[in-house]
């Protein structure tokens, strides 16, 4: 008897003792070295550092003060608790907080920035679970990381070529001319980021398969606007604790978990369906247009059988990834242009007069008229410079111990740079939080363009720049001419909206329009 309690209490020992370690060990992982590598970052200049359980907040240390600006008072994004780090602080050069026991560092700092990005080979992407990502975009350029992702970037590049795009214009005017001919304009509200997503998606759609998505629908609604909510919903997944640490397992108890993977399948069904049709066309010479322009899936279909090619799976990823990226991207750049052009009627006039001096509204848009209009190009990029729809890149994963400038950066940080400070520098920027497109065009008297190719980057910057920049700038130029040509617009909604962060910057309630058909000349 003696001898089954001892060897009972030895067990007992033996559990307490390993369950002690694990616990010391889950302690020391999660919470003391992230505090200790947190306190490291806290004694660096320019920087301010939380610490989190989960999205609670328990505590910051700053060592940078915040200026005594009047810089916000009646500008709805700087007076946005969301812009607020990066305009009120002018000494502030990174963010770092917690994901978990991996630190987050958000780079702010021009100079920290430049630095970044001349050094992308110390960092990979880093990849949210998401259902799109697990069933087709971890096949695409976006999902991809290394060598296949420059095998993939190369092959792709071909679609983005001067001359291609040259030729995709006429594509865009057709396209653009006959979503507003549909327009009613009698209607009270237009929902400008709903309706320029359907704009944006149908040209890359177009672009990519040379054909109308219009004409498609899934579950009784629009392929484009059940492709964005699909999308909305699973960029929330890389917000939600339980699904980025256990993946799959939440499906045994969440019904919907279970419905979001099931749309998602059918999606990447569907397009699947789209795309072998369109493939099968191709082989047999169905999509040919008599001024050579080529889809990009034509492009990447008829490559040489001696050159490398994207497999049905890449195919499939890549259309998704530059459907999301075409669509929402654009549709929020475009809402921005026009709620900022009704905001300021005189940009908005001399606007309307510099495109009447070169396009007459009724011929096609050709590139060559597109070019001239420097006027329209300086209010797309003030535009994404003070409200710019996404103000970062997907984070990146530091695969070695390194240092950015004083910043050091441990192996398995995440990295995160984000532009916005950069946009509202006031050492580059004279009366920053004004809406002045005249400081991008050389020879005005407000000129200030800064001579450093890092400092203003919406797109990116190095060697992993957005591939589609030129195609949405394209875009964005024939849809404002077509809309300032056919329609008065009018802002219906909150002037002064509240701005928020979801997966880019809008505001928290969707914008509506008035649009009043102009007479024809």
């Amino acid at each position: 008897m003696l001898s089954s309690i001892f060897s009972i209490s030895t067990f007992d020992k033996v559990l307490l003792t390993l369950v002690v370690i694990a616990f010391l060990a889950i302690l020391n992982k999660m919470v003391l070295k992230p505090l200790a590598i947190l306190n490291l970052y806290a004694k660096t200049p320019g920087s301010i550092v939380s610490y989190r359980i989960g999205n609670k907040v328990l505590r910051t240390r700053s060592n940078v003060s915040p200026a005594n600006s009047e810089l916000a008072k009646g500008h709805p994004f700087l007076s946005s608790p969301f812009y607020a780090h990066f305009v009120d602080y002018p000494d502030l050069r990174f963010i770092v907080m917690n994901n978990f026991h991996i630190p987050l560092i958000y780079l702010v700092d021009s100079e920290l920035l430049t630095e970044y990005f001349k050094n992308q080979k110390n960092y990979n992407k880093f990849f949210p679970r998401s259902f799109f990502k697990k069933h087709h975009l971890r096949y695409s350029l976006g999902g991809s990381e290394g060598e296949e992702w420059k095998r993939q970037r190369k092959i792709i590049s071909e679609a983005f070529h001067f001359e291609n795009l040259k030729k995709i214009i006429p594509l865009i005017d057709d396209t653009v001319k006959e979503i507003i001919n549909d327009f009613k304009p009698v209607e009270p509200e237009f929902m400008a980021l709903q309706e320029f997503q359907k704009i944006a998606g149908e040209n890359v759609g177009r672009m990519f398969f040379g054909e109308n998505l219009n004409k498609y629908t899934i579950n009784g609604r629009l392929l484009i606007l059940e492709f964005a909510e699909l999308f909305l919903e699973n960029s929330i997944l890389f917000y939600n604790p339980t699904y980025q640490v256990f993946g799959e397992w939440p499906l045994l108890w969440s019904s919907k978990f279970r419905k979001l993977r099931r749309d998602t399948a059918a999606f990447g069904e569907y397009a699947w369906v789209i795309m072998k049709n369109n493939i099968e066309k191709i082989k047999r010479g169905e999509m040919k247009n008599p001024d050579g322009r080529k889809s990009m899936l034509e492009i990447l279909v008829e490559r040489d059988k001696s050159e490398e090619i994207l497999d049905e799976r890449q195919l499939l990823g890549n259309f998704i990834n530059f459907y999301f990226a075409g669509m929402d991207t654009t549709g929020h750049l475009l809402s921005m242009i026009f709620y900022l052009l009704t905001q300021n009627p005189h940009i908005k006039e001399k606007l309307e007069k510099s495109i009447d001096a070169v396009w007459d509204g009724k011929s096609s848009l050709a590139f060559e008229k597109l070019q001239q209009m420097e006027y329209l190009q300086a209010v797309i990029d003030e535009t994404l410079r003070i409200a710019t729809p996404a103000p970062s890149t997907w984070p990146r994963v530091a695969i070695v111990d390194h240092y950015i400038k004083d910043v050091p950066i441990k192996k398995g940080s995440m990295i995160l740079p984000n532009f916005l400070k950069s946009n509202y520098n006031p050492n580059l920027y004279k009366d920053r939080g004004v809406f002045k497109p005249e400081r991008w065009m050389k020879g005005s008297d407000c000129y200030e363009r800064p001579a450093d190719p890092y400092a203003f980057t919406p797109f990116s910057a190095g060697g992993r720049n957005c591939i589609g920049q030129h195609f949405s700038q394209l875009e964005t130029k024939v849809v404002v001419c077509h809309f300032l040509k056919a329609f008065d617009i009018e802002l219906k909604s909150d002037p002064n909206p509240n701005i928020v962060m979801r997966l880019l910057i809008e505001p928290e309630i969707p914008m509506k329009f008035k649009l009043t058909k102009k007479r024809a000349n």
